[in-house]
């Protein structure tokens, strides 16, 4: 019999190895499981022993109709989803995690939709204190003054929140894009006046058109 993707087996005891644990993580939900009854997970990886991220399959019926990312914690016993937006006929949907930090600071991207439009992938960035943030609207007013459509990933997360990406300038086609330079910055007593307690500064722009 082959192990289920959806288990992970983890010792939460590393002096005591005979008191590992068996716990299923992943989607599990009705938009998780297909009118037959199958549930599709797969586990992208574990951080620090604490986190471990990865996707399960969404469904229409017996159809597969893309993917939403997760993050499970091993400590809490928590699951986040991430499930921002869907087109409009299919319920078609797609998130994923592409990289997180020993620090706790995962990001990825996710398709957004107008009813049947896809706009295109956008990122986001999670932390368990922060919690999600979605880039175009941490950065919407740096966005704005900058002439520029959105954010469409995050490519690597460097020391202090420092992080970089892909952007689509204003105007921008499908082969124009950017690269965009930025910075989360928490602000102490100021929850609620920009998402989640953040304040977003965009430090610097280099675009190279096509």
């Amino acid at each position: 019999m082959q192990p289920d993707p959806r288990d992970v087996d983890y010792r939460p005891d590393p002096s005591s190895p005979t008191t590992g644990t068996t716990t299923r993580v992943g989607l599990t939900d009705v938009l998780h499981t297909s009118s037959t009854g199958s549930q599709t997970s797969a586990v992208a990886g574990i951080v620090n022993g604490l986190y471990v991220y990865g996707a399960s399959t969404r469904y229409t019926g017996s159809n597969s109709k893309g993917q939403n990312a997760w993050i499970f914690n091993l400590t809490t016993g928590s699951q986040v989803a991430f499930d921002f937006s869907a087109r409009a006929s299919d319920n078609y949907g797609a998130s994923s995690i592409s990289g997180f930090t020993d620090s706790g600071l995962a990001y990825g991207t996710y398709a957004l939709f107008d009813g049947e439009t896809n706009l295109g992938n956008r990122a986001f960035i999670w932390t368990e204190e922060w919690g999600t943030v979605l880039l175009d609207d941490a950065f919407s007013s740096q966005i704005a003054q900058n002439g520029w459509d959105a954010f469409i990933s995050v490519n690597v997360i460097l020391p202090e929140n420092l992080f970089f990406g892909q952007g689509a300038p204003g105007g921008a086609t499908a082969t124009s894009q950017a690269i965009y330079v930025a910075q989360v910055v928490p602000e102490p007593g100021t929850l609620g006046l920009i998402g989640l307690g953040l304040a977003a500064t965009l430090l610097a722009v280099r675009c190279r058109r096509a």
